[in-house]
């Protein structure tokens, strides 16, 4: 069986408070994407005794520590405990081809183990309900019960508290994505770490109530047409003070009036939300470049995109990003924090293309 394991983009993300055990709570909006990995699923013969992971990508560990490998073993003791499972099985064989960079605050790793989860309910027959699976997902990590739902969703929380919004489906629709990944993940431990320090300082503040309403004004300007005020990421603005990256796509994004710029979950991938139907081309002038300036169109993507929620793989609550690219220049400052950057630190961008897998 092959799964379509979707990326998230978090249009909204704010941290709201300190939660037990040293985690934050936060407040996000976040939309699956059209854009993300494939995942095939096969259960293995009578003598198996481990579950299997294969994957071409050299920084996706394929041991136990892996979400899907993590999520075989919570699946097949669920199965267990409730007597459908033999004793020593069943197990799996995993084949993930990825196209979601790791480390880059897109979800791919809670999306696997999602897809995982799904993938291994239908090869033994449905035994497990949509709150079974949403309670062995919630296990496996803070972001795994966003992804069930398979549309927009505001979870609260370390994120076990998920509320499904399939109305915003509708108002997202008519937006494009286009996704920056600079070619670095960002460790969430030391940012968040970070932020900590940055809250005790008073540089930065946690407030529910403030993000609360900030969330619903952002989703009334919305509905009126304009997701400007939406965008919002609380971690993102400590990743401006250290790498120049986004000063730079700004920079280029305002130049172009091609949309609005953010960041998703906790970094490093950047996007721009774009215009319905724009009319100029996202480019600019890169300082310290002898090449010039660098253009690359924003292609159109028909719309609805699609998400692998069900049987039939319909995929009408995501949004749809455009052919992506990465940067290749991560450009970190040297220290945290500094001043904004020179112009004469900067250079151009090399850029490669990502596709999805094909999807059968």
């Amino acid at each position: 069986m092959r799964i379509f394991s979707p990326a998230k983009l978090n249009l909204f993300l704010a941290v709201t408070g300190k939660a037990a055990g040293g985690y934050h709570e936060l407040l996000s909006l976040a939309v699956p994407l059209d854009f993300g990995d494939m995942l095939e699923v096969e259960r293995r013969g009578e003598g198996a005794t481990e579950d299997e992971l294969t994957c071409a990508d050299p920084r996706v560990p394929t041991d136990g520590s892996n979400l899907v490998r993590r999520a075989a073993a919570a699946f097949r003791e669920e199965l267990r405990e409730r007597g459908g499972g033999r004793a020593g099985g069943p197990f799996f064989r995993f084949a993930l081809e990825k196209s979601i960079p790791p480390g880059g605050g897109l979800g791919g790793g809670s999306g696997n183990a999602v897809a995982a989860l799904r993938a291994m309910n239908r090869l033994e027959g449905e035994p497990l309900a949509e709150e079974d699976l949403a309670a062995l997902a919630a296990g496996l990590g803070a972001d795994c019960p966003l992804f069930l739902p398979g549309g927009p969703v505001v979870f609260r929380g370390r994120g076990e508290k998920v509320e499904a919004r399939p109305e915003l489906a509708g108002l997202l629709r008519p937006w494009r994505i286009f996704l920056l990944d600079p070619g670095f993940a960002v460790p969430t431990g030391p940012l968040f770490a970070r932020w900590a320090a940055a809250v005790r300082e008073g540089r930065r503040r946690e407030e529910a109530g403030e993000a609360e309403r900030a969330l619903a004004r952002g989703l009334e300007e919305l509905r009126q047409g304009d997701p400007g005020p939406l965008l919002r990421n609380d971690l993102g603005s400590l990743l401006r003070e250290k790498y120049l990256f986004y000063d730079v796509v700004e920079a280029a994004v305002r130049a172009a009036a091609a949309g609005w710029l953010g960041i998703t979950g906790s970094g490093s991938v950047a996007f721009v939300l774009l215009h319905a139907r724009p009319t100029r081309v996202l480019s600019g002038r890169w300082s310290g470049s002898s090449s010039g300036s660098r253009a690359f169109p924003l292609k159109r993507r028909s719309f609805p995109g699609r998400i692998a929620d069900s049987k039939k793989e319909d995929r009408s609550s995501c949004m749809t990003p455009t052919k992506s690219r990465y940067f290749t220049d991560p450009r970190p400052r040297p220290e945290w924090p500094v001043g904004a950057p020179s112009s004469s630190s900067t250079r151009t961008p090399r850029f490669r293309s990502i596709r999805s897998p094909r999807r059968s």
